[in-house]
């Protein structure tokens, strides 16, 4: 419509100009496209990471030990990789077990704590 409307006033203006073309006749590369959907789809460990993060905020410990489990069954199974995403994602799953571990001693400080105060009174 707005392409209609930049001819109809050149021409009512004396002006001859070349037609515009809308944004939907470009035609887009397709390496570009092909770039955009990589950076745009969310991989399913993606997901499941920010579930067991927040599995690890709520104290769900049990969850989270077995979403991390269904995460090293994951990337036990992906064809091998070379590259930074193969280290980056080997990285990201001794950060998690790090944190699940870290989780699971803070909790059994608390309950060992609470173990105390209870025999003590």
């Amino acid at each position: 419509m707005l392409n209609k409307a930049r001819s109809w006033l050149s021409v009512r203006r004396g002006r001859a100009t070349a037609p515009v073309r809308a944004d939907h006749d470009l035609a887009i590369p397709a390496e570009r496209m092909t770039r955009m959907y990589v950076s745009l789809k969310r991989r399913l460990t993606d997901k499941i990471e920010d579930v067991l993060e927040e599995a690890c905020v709520i104290g769900d410990l049990q969850t989270a030990e077995e979403l991390l489990q269904v995460l090293e069954y994951m990337h036990a199974r992906q064809p091998v990789r070379s590259g930074p995403d193969r280290r980056a994602q080997v990285d990201r799953l001794a950060s998690l077990r790090a944190e699940v571990a870290r989780q699971q001693q803070l909790r059994a400080a608390r309950s060992a704590r609470s173990a105390g105060r209870f025999a003590g009174a």
